[in-house]
């Protein structure tokens, strides 16, 4: 990553002012080849010249890593995993116009400063009945199944 000092860049334009060839003020030739030097270098050459910030925030009850804020350039994506505490699961997991699989979570092409959220919850009651029911007909070894129901916990 480039980075510019803006002290750099002053001192070179004043420098500029000083340059006579001929009588003739070369600023504006100066000027161009500096915007020129900018454009070629890109959106992201720079803080000062289009380096984003990928911010997080994780709910209470799990966290997201790195949970600094991600210094990136310009269509840059950016790699997160979320992790919930123990008894909660990954509510959702949004910004940045990413997408989830399983705990990692992959911003889309950064174009502009943005947020990852993550929110988590508890699992349910129902998930713990459901396992230790399981659990308990396959250690007797009966298993009684009469219809299929699918629960959704949360």
């Amino acid at each position: 990553m480039v980075l510019f000092d803006l002290n750099l860049i002053k001192g070179f334009i004043s420098r500029l002012r000083l340059i006579r060839l001929a009588d003739v003020n070369i600023l504006p030739i100066g000027v161009l080849v500096f915007v020129a030097l900018l454009l070629c270098l890109g959106p992201g050459a720079g803080s000062a010249f289009g380096a984003i910030t990928v911010t997080t925030s994780a709910g209470p009850n799990g966290s997201i890593d790195p949970s600094t804020p991600q210094t990136v350039n310009d269509n840059d994506t950016v790699l997160f995993t979320v992790t919930p505490n123990a008894g909660y699961y990954i509510h959702s997991v949004t910004g940045c116009k990413g997408t989830l699989s399983g705990n990692t979570y992959i911003t889309g092409p950064v174009t502009a400063d943005c947020i990852v959220n993550a929110t988590f919850s508890p699992l349910g009651a129902n998930t713990y009945v459901i396992v230790f029911l399981a659990l308990i007909a396959i250690s007797t070894g009966v298993l009684l199944i009469k219809r299929r129901q699918w629960i959704k916990t949360g």
